[in-house]
């Protein structure tokens, strides 16, 4: 069971913070602190979270366009162009 509190923004509608206790590194925190030029350990928490959902997001749209890219001949016709451009050299 979690212990997760959670709250809506009535302006905005969307979910506000949750307040949750976890063990972080601090050598990896004070790390992403000063290279994402963060104000404080709870922004730079937040950036790094939000980074990870985006690549993550981001990797799984890639997927599904390769896929459909295959389904549709695509990957195949460009092997062959590439490999008729290797031959040529």
């Amino acid at each position: 069971m979690y212990n997760d509190i959670y709250a809506i923004n009535i302006e905005t509608g969307r979910r506000a913070m949750s307040v949750t206790q976890i063990n972080i590194d601090d050598e990896a925190l004070e790390r992403a602190v000063v290279l994402s030029n963060a104000k404080t350990k709870r922004e730079a928490v937040n950036l790094a979270l939000h980074y990870y959902v985006e690549r993550q997001e981001r990797a799984a749209r890639i997927g599904r366009h390769f896929e459909q890219a295959r389904h549709w001949g695509a990957v195949e016709d460009a092997a062959r162009r590439h490999q008729r451009e290797k031959d040529d050299v």
